[in-house]
């Protein structure tokens, strides 16, 4: 047996709480990346079930998903575009569409759309991907007075880097100029929101009119201090094997462990093409990532850090390099038995070939 367990106790907590956090404020539930690898429709269930109605994607296929199931309320499409079929099919399915530039609003309007289509405006404040960069305010004006048979319904941006409160700030003030300056124009933007998960749970005073929520509903988000969320899903897979190995024996490809005494293992059914011990973010080789990545990898060594599941209540340490469908873990001092479930850890984002169980 190997399944990833959601608990909907702790799900409805993360919602409660956020939706406490907001205080009225409209809650985008942001389940995009399959409802962050959940599935996007049973993420929009429970988040509707605890009165979460509206939702962000930035796939078609989220879109056409969630309306086959009979979700028939706002649906954000945060990706942009101005591919004529991708516009075709999300106005066919009502979805609101994100306009980050005048090309974008172009090809909607080539597309001669007899029904009104809903539009949320894209600032790019240093993300840099997506949207109008602050100062184009008089290309804004023009795209709200060029565009009637579109409806201008929101504005909104996207923090790069909300757990620094500084850049953070300069994002918000260049975004807040912008809704200023359209209004001194006589232009209602709309729907006004920046807040992502942990902008929402770091700076209120940005909450604006809605709030984008995502890893936050996961309660897998860092900001630096206690948000009252509870960590969302838990990989569980039963032992498969116990075994005997005497000292001198290894483990793993490139016997990247050599036991030093005789050690009792088990072999549970989890490797990294499910997801375990599989990390992000070396996409980036400038001199200060390099040395960061450096510097981490030599704390590591000096804390001897290693991986861990959990038996029985109990921790026990991974042997050697994952394997692609499997680890082998020291239960030594364990007291386990073949059946028995371990709890790994996976991030569900990155989880796969894992059926996704809610009870």
């Amino acid at each position: 047996m190997k399944r990833y367990l959601v608990k909907r106790e702790d799900l409805h907590h993360n919602i409660r709480l956020i939706l406490e956090k907001a205080a009225g404020k409209t809650v985008w539930g942001v389940i995009k990346g399959d409802g962050y690898g959940l599935g996007v429709v049973n993420m929009a269930r429970e988040l509707a079930g605890q009165g979460i109605d509206h939702f962000a994607v930035t796939d078609v296929a989220e879109v056409r998903a969630l309306r086959d199931s009979g979700f028939t309320g706002p649906v954000l499409m945060m990706s942009a575009t101005a591919e004529a079929d991708t516009l075709r099919q999300l106005l066919e399915l009502e979805a609101i569409v994100t306009v980050s530039s005048r090309s974008d609003a172009a090809a909607i309007a080539a597309l001669g759309w007899e029904k009104p289509v809903q539009a949320h405006v894209k600032i790019d404040t240093g993300m840099g991907r997506y949207g109008f960069l602050p100062g184009d305010l008089e290309a804004l004006e023009a795209l709200y007075r060029d565009y009637p048979g579109i409806t201008f319904a929101g504005i909104y941006t996207h923090f790069y880097n909300s757990s620094e409160p500084e850049p953070t700030k300069a994002q918000f003030a260049a975004f807040t100029r912008v809704v200023e300056g359209l209004k001194e124009r006589g232009i209602d933007p709309g729907m006004v929101h920046c807040c992502n998960s942990s902008a929402f749970l770091k700076y209120p005073e940005m909450h604006c009119d809605a709030v984008r929520v995502g890893s936050g509903l996961l309660g897998r988000v860092t900001v630096g201090c206690n948000t009252g969320l509870k960590v969302i899903g838990q990989c569980q897979a039963t032992v498969e094997e116990l075994r005997t190995l005497p000292a001198g024996h290894t483990v793993g490809y490139g016997a990247g462990w050599k036991a030093r005494r005789q050690t009792r293992t088990a072999v549970i059914p989890i490797g990294y093409h499910n997801g375990f011990a599989v990390d992000r973010g070396f996409d980036l080789w400038r001199l200060s990532d390099c040395v960061r990545g450096v510097a981490r990898y030599v704390k590591a060594f000096l804390q001897k850090k290693a991986l861990y599941v959990s038996i029985n209540g109990k921790n026990c340490r991974v042997l050697g390099h994952v394997g692609m469908v499997n680890l082998v873990a020291d239960v030594t001092d364990c007291d386990c038995a073949v059946g028995d479930v371990a709890e790994v850890n996976i991030n569900p984002l990155v989880l796969k070939a894992v059926p996704v169980v809610f009870e």
